[in-house]
């Protein structure tokens, strides 16, 4: 068998599962013999996640549209930068955030290898590449072009060498891909999607943020825009799951607030508070959950609560946030129980 992020799964009764997720963080589910503890369980398979918080990605579109005024104010570049700025400065300490920019300082053109490469407290090196460009209403620092393919590929290629299971890239565009054959007006959704599928052929998720493309409208016909990001969003695993607007399966960003809700909705996943289980609990009344040794309430509002398969256990608001707060080593362990025991 295979576990989470492609670990393998050797069965073994009477045997803890432990999950290292970030730094430090384990996980046991339990039950068996007398009593469901880590060392008398009900039998369950060992597999082992990242131990090192996930590398993520940001590929930013630099190119000359980006000079584009919003509703809000600013420019798209300025208020991109000042989300940024929010977002990653918040989750510096859980996630190892790169950034790479696409074009470079020559139309339709890409580096090799990221701007900065991923790593904890990574936040004032992103901000002040960003900054730099200075990204007005005259597209200064900005280039023409926007090569989506070479971007996604040449991301993929670099985040393929990175060590972890879990690595992400996070697309932030304001227009269609662009420049086959190196031509600036060319359009190259096809191949950009092809980029796409192989970088999750590779392992690695995409998420994918819309700046000043809009939400999809009820009933209209996508736009070639809109088609796009939403097929990205779709292979790339990552696609925004709204009941109020289905149709919209990226991240539409206008402002600066809808700009860092979108990025912030991200790494809320990047940063997860979600364990899978091996199986669904024999006694789903019978499970324990423990953080550094102490329990956590099932309560769907600020404890644990299973998805809708009972396949996974879910932290919810003040747990999830104790958990991922940062600066704390933290412990977490599930106990499922066999029938007839007590969890204790």
């Amino acid at each position: 068998m295979v576990g989470v992020g492609g670990a393998p799964i050797d069965s073994a009764l009477g045997g803890g599962l432990n999950l290292g997720v970030g730094a430090g963080v384990g996980m046991s589910l339990g039950g068996g013999g007398n009593g469901p503890t880590e060392q008398d369980n009900c039998g369950l398979v060992p597999y082992v996640l990242d131990q090192l918080p996930a590398p993520a990605l940001l590929v930013q579109d630099r190119s000359t549209s980006m000079r584009g005024s919003t509703k809000s104010g600013g420019t798209r570049w300025q208020n991109v930068s000042t989300a940024v700025q929010s977002v990653v400065a918040q989750t510096e300490t859980q996630i190892s955030w790169g950034l790479k920019l696409f074009p470079n300082e020559t139309p339709c053109q890409v580096g090799i290898g990221p701007e900065l490469a991923p790593r904890l407290a990574n936040a004032a090196p992103i901000v002040s590449a960003l900054t730099e460009i200075v990204g007005d209403s005259k597209g200064a620092g900005l280039t023409d072009g926007t090569p989506t393919r070479k971007a996604l590929q040449d991301a993929t290629t670099f985040l393929s060498s990175v060590n972890g299971q879990n690595k992400y890239i996070v697309l932030a565009t304001d227009g269609q891909p662009t420049c086959l054959d190196d031509d600036t007006d060319s359009e190259d959704e096809a191949a950009a999607l092809d980029a796409g599928r192989a970088a999750v052929a590779a392992g690695l998720k995409i998420a994918v943020i819309g700046i000043s493309f809009g939400k999809v409208d009820p009933g209209d016909k996508l736009d070639a825009k809109q088609k796009f990001l939403n097929d990205m969003a779709d292979l790339g695993g990552m696609s925004r799951n709204d009941p109020q607007d289905p149709a919209t399966r990226y991240y539409p960003a206008e402002s600066t607030a809808e700009l860092v809700q979108a990025f912030s909705t991200i790494t809320s996943q990047v940063v997860s508070c979600t364990f899978p289980l091996p199986k669904v609990p024999p006694v789903p009344d019978n499970v324990a959950v423990k953080i550094n040794g102490s329990s956590v309430t099932h309560d769907a509002v600020n404890g644990w609560e299973y998805d809708t398969e009972m396949r996974s256990v879910i932290l919810n608001g003040e747990a999830c946030r104790n958990l991922t707060s940062g600066g704390v080593t933290s412990d977490v362990k599930i106990i499922m129980g066999c029938p007839g025991q007590i969890v204790r």
